[in-house]
């Protein structure tokens, strides 16, 4: 049973590397974090292996599945955590401080620590075509997905699976 699990998550990975990623691409963008600093690409270089999360406020499975990332982040070293979350800005593009109050609570209630990029139009931009939250990719250091996206909650153990065969592959 291991031996096919084990099977079915690389061939899972597999797809995601090959198959089309609505346009996710994140070597090229700028933007900025809850905190209003900037960032760029250059956001990727110090890591071998990048988890791009997009989620927003009210989704109860991106919550549900940020323990586990947050886990999943101390025990690889070579992992990086970078959230985006959707529903913190106005229309207008302005900041809206009670929901980037309530990400900041939900990140440190998980215990996730993530550099948590705004949804500017770059950063949208660079997601690609959004399906729903939560999604994740995987980037390299340049911010070239890897794999992805991969669309609603995971649980730890397929997250570790993918994590663990990406680190191997980007060896």
């Amino acid at each position: 049973m291991r031996t096919r699990s084990v099977v079915l998550s690389l061939l899972l990975v597999f797809l995601l590397s090959v198959v089309p990623v609505f346009g996710a691409d994140f070597t090229s963008f700028s933007g900025h974090d809850l905190s209003g600093r900037a960032v760029d690409q250059s956001l990727f270089a110090n890591r071998k292996l990048t988890m791009v999360t997009v989620w927003a406020t009210y989704c109860g499975y991106c919550r549900e599945e940020m323990p586990s990332i947050a886990e999943l982040q101390r025990a690889y070293p070579d992992l990086q955590v970078v959230g985006v979350v959707t529903d913190v800005l106005a229309r207008n593009g302005k900041l809206l401080m009670g929901q980037v109050s309530l990400a900041q609570r939900i990140l440190k209630q998980t215990g996730l620590e993530e550099v948590t990029l705004q949804p500017e139009t770059s950063v949208m931009n660079a997601v690609g075509s959004l399906q729903g939250v939560p999604t994740k990719f995987y980037v390299d250091g340049t911010g070239k997905v890897i794999a992805g996206p991969i669309i609603g909650y995971q649980d730890k153990a397929s997250m570790e699976r993918d994590i663990i065969a990406l680190l191997e592959k980007t060896t």
